[in-house]
Parts: structure tokens; C-alpha cells; sequence
């Protein structure tokens, strides 16, 4: 039945007709399964789908064995049970070969985290009413606006330069990144058993090694568990969490300051109270010249909302720079962007700086996507936070997309950025 399902949903293209065959569908208990298993990033079975099609490239199939529930029931217990190695690959590759052509296409897709049927998250969202991504509360980004949506005194935060978690403290200890991916680190949950149930959010680096080398190793098939610290910067319970109706957070950040026996590989994010956003500017210009990325300021009276939050701001020094549009980057399958772009490519006239950004609005993604290619040899206006040196030249730091610059028909050069991002320092 499934196969048939995904036979229905690749004869055609039309968005309004993959919805109607969604609808058609949506009732039926397996199929519902297998949606969740390919699109809830909460299942995880750390085995890449171009390593397996690679290793039944060329293999001999066998006789029929399983059918699709048998794999889908051995998919559910490598997540369940977080099966890793090569023991759960070979079992997979077995029953891949012993099972229909069809059916082993559709388990490496599951694999990706797609049907490859064109398909996307907004689409299971409006007809299946699942919801795979945790809740989570962005900053404003500074500007004379959103500063006077802050009242002093304050509570200004370093800002993390790591790898956001939520980790939830229940009957069992369970851990998801932003796009609700599962995360796992024994040592950490282990420390972290006896702590007050409930939602904890902060970011996981590894102390002593730089951000770009320490996120891909905390990414990585086999993250340095035993030097990761979670740094932690509120903490919810389960019902404030579900209802978002919460204690102001100043009660919050009290509480996780003052939990005793604090675990080792567990830190509450370094805070202070300000009184001005004079002082607030001090202090994260001296924080920055220290090595840190920014501060993070936020209203005693915050509370908690799945989005956008007026009453904490991201103080990071952010530079504006022209750049010429060099090509696109597709936007990923299995998500609200697939078939629509996920960055635009940029370069300066000098061919010192390269780079890609996003940050588009639903609007402006929605033309641009329209027709990529018009885009390219535009002058966009990019943000930028810091530049960045490699062996293949610069790059920009947090390169965020702000507007097309029709006005303008050249780029800056390095000089001119280098100078733009040390005039940031002074805030």
C-alpha cells in the first residue's frame, strides 16, 4: 500500500495535487508512520543514505524477504535504541537486498529525511497537524527600535558561540537541536539526572577549540561527549513549557544560579544586571575585544514564546556590505524550501571575499525563486559580523542577506570591509 502511495504522489508535480493525495491518505495508520519516521527529525538512525546507496550499488539482490514493515520496524529500534556502527548497517544492507526494488528506494530515502516525492514539511504540517520542531525563542536583532523595547535595569548574557540543545528532564533524558534533530551525549545526561525536571536551553561548545573546528566536531559521528559543556540559560517546567504562561525571568535565571552541586560539564551562562544601555555597551565591547561574540540583553519581566521575542536583543556588531550575486544554492529536500533556493552566492569585483547567505523574507524568497538565475550579477547588501581567513581567501562571518542594491554597480573590496568591521568595534 505504501509503495502505491508513492507511485500516486510521483504522478505528478502539481503542489494542490500532492496536498489531495495527501488528504486521501492522511487516515491511514502506516502511512502515517512512515511520515513521521522520514520527516521527525526525533528519529535518527545514523546511517547516511549516499553511503548505503553507494553500498548497494552493484550487489546482487536476493529473494524477497521482508516487506516494508519489517524495515520500518528495525528503522524504529536503531532510533529507539541509538544502534550505531557497522552491525546495524550490514543487518539494513541485508534486508535491502532482500526486499523489492521499490521498497529499498523508499528506505534510503527515509534514510534522507525525504520521500523524494516533492513533498515538503509545510505540506505534512497543514494536512497532518505534526509539529517536529521544539519550540524556540529567537532574539530581536539590535536597532533604536527594538533597544526601546527594553527597560533598565536589565539583564545583559554573553552570547554563546556554540551549538544550540534543548535537553528535557523527565522519566528519561532526551535532547533535541533546533530543527528538532535528536541529540545524545551519555556523560552530559547522566550528570544532568538529578537536576529539576524539565526544559533546559543553552548551546554545547568544547572549551579550547574554535567555534567552526568545535561545531563540527559536536556534529560529527562521533562528538567529544566527555568535553562538551552544556551552558545553560533558562529553564522551564513541563507546563510552562506547554502553555507558555511563565515566572518572569529573573526568577528563572535565580534558580538555575543557585542549583547546588552544579554538574561538571554543565554552566549557567555568565550574566549581569545593568542599568543603562551606555554601560550594557561597555561591557560588550569589552567582551568582544576578550574574544567573545556578543552579549544577548533581556527584560527582567521575559517570558517565553515560540518566535521572535521583543524583550531580549542579540547585541552583536554587525557591518553592511555590497557583494555581486554569483549563483544559488537549491534549498534543501524535506523542507519548507525544497523547490524553492536556500542562499544566493556571492563575491566581491576583487575576488577576494566569497561567500553564500540567506536571511530572505517569505516575499522576497518566493520572487527570487521564481527565476534564480535573473538574480545573478545583482548587488545585494549583506551583514556581516566578522571576515574570515582560509587557505582559499576571505569569507564573511554570519553573512545574512539585507536588500538588492539597484542603485549600486560595484562591491567592496577587503579593505574597505576590514575598515568597516573595526569602526563596529566602537558599538
Amino acid at each position: 500500500m505504501l509503495t502505491k502511495i508513492i507511485s500516486e504522489l510521483n504522478e505528478s508535480n502539481s503542489s494542490n495535487y500532492k496536498l489531495e493525495i495527501l488528504k486521501k491518505y492522511k487516515d491511514d495508520p502506516d502511512f502515517q508512520k512512515l511520515i513521521q519516521m522520514t520527516y521527525d527529525p526525533r528519529f535518527n538512525y545514523g546511517i547516511s543514505k549516499n553511503k548505503m546507496l553507494k553500498e548497494l550499488k552493484g550487489k546482487q539482490k536476493k529473494r524477497v524477504v521482508y516487506n516494508i514493515k519489517d524495515i520500518l520496524n528495525f528503522l524504529e529500534k536503531i532510533s529507539d535504541q541509538h544502534l550505531r556502527g557497522l552491525k546495524p548497517f550490514r543487518e539494513l544492507t541485508e534486508m535491502l537486498l532482500q526486499t523489492s526494488d521499490d521498497i529499498s528506494v523508499m528506505v534510503c530515502n527515509i534514510l534522507g529525511h525525504t520521500l523524494g516525492s516533492g513533498i515538503n514539511i509545510t505540506q505534512i504540517t497543514k494536512i497532518f497537524g505534526y509539529d517536529f520542531k521544539p519550540k524556540y525563542m529567537r532574539c530581536s536583532v539590535l536597532n533604536k527600535k527594538t533597544l526601546t523595547k527594553i527597560k533598565f535595569p536589565a539583564i545583559l548574557q554573553v552570547k554563546m558561540d556554540g551549538t544550540y540543545r534543548e535537553i528535557h528532564i523527565g522519566e528519561t533524558i532526551t535532547g533535541r537541536t533546533r530543527s528538532g534533530e535528536s541529540f545524545i551525549n551519555k556523560i552530559l545526561f547522566e550528570q544532568m539526572k538529578n537536576l529539576p525536571k524539565g526544559y533546559y536551553f543553552g548551546e554545547i561548545t568544547v572549551p579550547g577549540v574554535n567555534r567552526m573546528e568545535a561545531n563540527g566536531l559536536i556534529n560529527s559521528d562521533n562528538p567529544p561527549e566527555a568535553s562538551e559543556v552544556f551552558t545553560v540559560w533558562d529553564h522551564l517546567t513541563d507546563e510552562e513549557y506547554k502553555t507558555c504562561k511563565v515566572r518572569r525571568y529573573w526568577s528563572r535565571l535565580i534558580e538555575l544560579q543557585t542549583i547546588p552541586d552544579l554538574p561538571i560539564n554543565v554552566r549557567v551562562v555568565k550574566s549581569k544586571m545593568v542599568e543603562s544601555k551606555e554601560e550594557m555597551f561597555g561591557i560588550v565591547n569589552n567582551w568582544i575585544q576578550s574574544g567573545e561574540e556578543g552579549g544577548v540583553l533581556k527584560s527582567l519581566d521575559l517570558g517565553f514564546k515560540d518566535g521572535t521575542a521583543t524583550e531580549q536583543i542579540k547585541i552583536k556588531p554587525y557591518v553592511d556590505c555590497e557583494m555581486r550575486v554569483t549563483g544559488f544554492v537549491p534549498g534543501s529536500l524535506g523542507t519548507k524550501r525544497e523547490g524553492m533556493i536556500g542562499a544566493l552566492e556571492f563575491e566581491n569585483d576583487e575576488h577576494t571575499i566569497k561567500g553564500s547567505c540567506s536571511g530572505f523574507s517569505d516575499a522576497i524568497l518566493k520572487q527570487i525563486s521564481k527565476d534564480p538565475k535573473s538574480c545573478i550579477g545583482k548587488i545585494i547588501s549583506v551583514m556581516f559580523t566578522d571576515i574570515t581567513k582560509s587557505d582559499s581567501g576571505y569569507g564573511l562571518l554570519h553573512p545574512r542577506f539585507i536588500e538588492f542594491r539597484d542603485d549600486k554597480d560595484e562591491t567592496d573590496s577587503l579593505e574597505k570591509c576590514q575598515m568597516l568591521r573595526e569602526m563596529s568595534y566602537m558599538l
